[in-house]
């Protein structure tokens, strides 16, 4: 990853990249410049995750309370939000219980955010749960990001029987898009935590934006939620956007603390010592990045580009194939594939990997492309 010409920062949403015992820092922190930064977005001031509209509060009624008195309050919730109330996968934005409702979207955190309000209405016990295994990497210009995944289970006190015959504790509710997520260690974490997601991923998805001043207040409110990881490295990124080396330093280091092998943190602190001069340092972090054998996502993909733009197209293929290895859930991956294969005149394997873009896009926009795309080459095999 490069430096001063083109810094490539890696945030990571959703995910939990070392859970702090430590209380949150005070408001006075040294850390936090909110002098610099004018007043906190309206959004934050007046945040209610777990609110519910009143088009939320007639649905309860109308088909979940209704459908209690068959099934209980956990199997109905359950049912209403498997079956019958259609959310789409859409990672573009996280929001809150109610904006979930109203717009039929969102990603894995708001859905979790939307099952919870209901519960608690109902009076049901819920668990949040951070499912370990690999994260999906995606990227938004200069900025890189490690999609983390959270699902949530309705009263995991009890056991509830399968169509198999086996039973297990509680109902879970996953909204993972086309991935087999069921199967991996979990690991629950307090509603606090739940929160200060939500709040990074607002400061990672306003920064995408622009807007160094609104990701800065929500940064900084996940920080003072729940102290993680990874609230201090997007604080970081926050700092050294703006100009401010010597405070993102500060936050980079505190992640560190949190998360000594993270290699996100690692590789951006390491990207601010060489854009401030600072070779020596930059360099034993890059030395330390190379003992893990830390992967830095999308090499692969972009020496595949460069080969492609070279006219190398069985050379792009390999490199592609070889990104694909340690990132199967890419959609940007499986459409280079898809392009490359249709270079080389495999229609077949070009329309599986656009299906698999499809498939694996985290945002509406992109899978309408990428639809559009597999319905031409559909199209052009049938004429």
């Amino acid at each position: 990853m490069k430096n001063a010409v083109k810094f490539l920062a890696a945030i990571a949403l959703v995910l939990l990249g070392g859970c702090s015992a430590f209380a949150p820092p005070a408001a006075s922190d040294a850390l936090f410049a909110d002098e610099r930064y004018g007043e906190p977005p309206a959004a934050l001031q007046q945040l209610d995750l777990f609110a519910l509209s009143p088009a939320m509060e007639a649905y309860l009624q109308d088909h979940i309370r209704k459908r209690a008195v068959i099934l209980g309050h956990s199997r109905a919730l359950f049912t209403s939000l498997t079956e019958d109330l259609r959310v789409d996968y859409d990672a573009a934005v996280t929001r809150t219980a109610s904006e979930t409702f109203t717009a039929g979207a969102g990603n894995c955190l708001s859905l979790v955010i939307l099952a919870s309000a209901f519960a608690k209405q109902l009076d049901i016990p819920l668990r949040y749960q951070l499912v370990h295994g690999e994260g999906a990497w995606t990227r938004t210009g200069d900025l890189v990001f490690l999609n983390g995944h959270v699902n949530i289970v309705l009263d995991p006190h009890r056991r509830y029987g399968l169509t198999t015959g086996a039973s297990e504790p509680g109902l879970v509710i996953d909204f993972a898009p086309a991935r087999g997520v069921l199967s991996h260690d979990t690991e629950e974490v307090p509603e606090r935590l739940i929160v200060a997601m939500f709040m990074n991923n607002r400061a990672a998805e306003t920064l995408v934006a622009g807007d160094a001043r609104q990701a800065y207040w929500w940064a900084r409110a996940s920080i003072r939620t729940a102290a993680f990881a990874s609230a201090y490295n997007t604080l970081g990124v926050v700092y050294r956007r703006s100009g401010d080396f010597d405070r993102a330093e500060t936050a980079l280091q505190r992640g560190l603390a949190l998360a000594p092998r993270d290699p996100q943190l690692m590789n951006n602190l390491a990207g601010l010592y060489e854009q401030t001069q600072r070779l020596a340092d930059a360099a034993r972090l890059r030395a330390r990045l190379a003992r893990l054998d830390a992967y830095q996502p999308f090499q692969f993909l972009d020496a595949g580009y460069r080969a492609m733009a070279a006219g190398d197209v069985n050379g792009a293929m390999a490199l592609y194939r070889r990104e694909l290895r340690h990132i199967p859930y890419s959609a940007e991956v499986h459409y280079a594939i898809a392009v490359a294969s249709a270079r080389l005149g495999d229609a077949r394997d070009a329309e599986q990997h656009l299906g698999e873009a499809m498939r694996l896009s985290t945002n509406l926009r992109d899978r309408d492309i990428y639809a559009g795309k597999l319905q031409r080459l559909q199209a052009l095999q049938l004429n």
